[in-house]
């Protein structure tokens, strides 16, 4: 590809991965409809609408690049680490934690922040939701199993309830509000800044007063106040409005 990408290429190729492509960086959708014509030996965006038009592969692949699906267990762990300690810093409430990993992709992370919870203490009756804009990568969240060594020898308790589902935050919002723990990791650093902004409101609206929202390591929020949050950590935010 040897041009920047033209709005018209944006609507083809969205309607051909079945993506809103118009959601993310410029920057990164190009680099991404590059990688994946080197890939393919493809020249131009028109072959690669056409490959992903007649090959299910193809077509998954670059929708997973482009929404970056790379995660693992316990991925940047000492965000974890940082996330048990606050919470057993806390008082208890007396009723379950619920929490929600927006951007799961294929459930690595809201099994560990499971195993977050029961190292905290906080695992009973807890529920987790993990969510996707990709429906592959639902699919896979729902199948997946961890090994004792997976979650480096933690159990979880069987009273707790890991729910996975297919959501695009940007158009859909929140699965509802009230949430004591957010996480949306890596997700909103690759969407358009208007867009950033608006993902950035839907999470501190969607975790209740006094829970938390946090984000990748190495994401900010340019103005937290404006959202009603007040930092703990660079990556972590506490709701401060009722």
């Amino acid at each position: 590809m040897s041009a920047a990408l033209t709005d018209g290429d944006i609507v083809r190729l969205s309607a051909a991965c079945s993506l809103d492509l118009a959601m993310f960086r410029r920057t990164h959708l190009e680099a991404r409809v590059r990688r994946a014509l080197e890939l393919a030996e493809n020249g131009a965006v028109d072959d690669l609408e056409r490959q992903m038009g007649v090959d299910d592969d193809a077509r998954e692949a670059f929708r997973r690049s482009v929404a970056n699906s790379y995660t693992g267990m316990f991925r940047d762990r000492e965000q974890f680490d940082t996330l048990r300690d606050l919470l057993m810093s806390e008082p208890r409430s007396g009723r379950p934690i619920r929490a929600w990993s927006a951007g799961c992709a294929t459930g690595e992370e809201v099994w560990s922040l499971a195993a977050t919870l029961a190292r905290a203490g906080r695992a009973d009756q807890a529920t987790v939701l993990g969510s996707d804009v990709l429906a592959e990568n639902v699919r896979e969240a729902r199948l997946m199993r961890p090994t004792p060594l997976d979650l480096l020898g933690i159990r979880i308790p069987a009273s707790v309830q890991l729910r996975f589902e297919c959501r695009d935050i940007v158009r859909q919002g929140a699965p509802g509000v009230g949430w004591d723990i957010v996480l949306c990791r890596n997700v909103a650093i690759y969407l358009e800044e208007d867009r950033r902004h608006e993902v950035h409101g839907t999470l501190s609206r969607a975790v209740r007063p006094g829970g938390l929202v946090m984000l990748g390591r190495s994401e900010r929020m340019a103005d937290p106040a404006a959202f009603g949050l007040g930092r703990v950590v660079p990556h972590i935010y506490r709701r401060t409005a009722a």
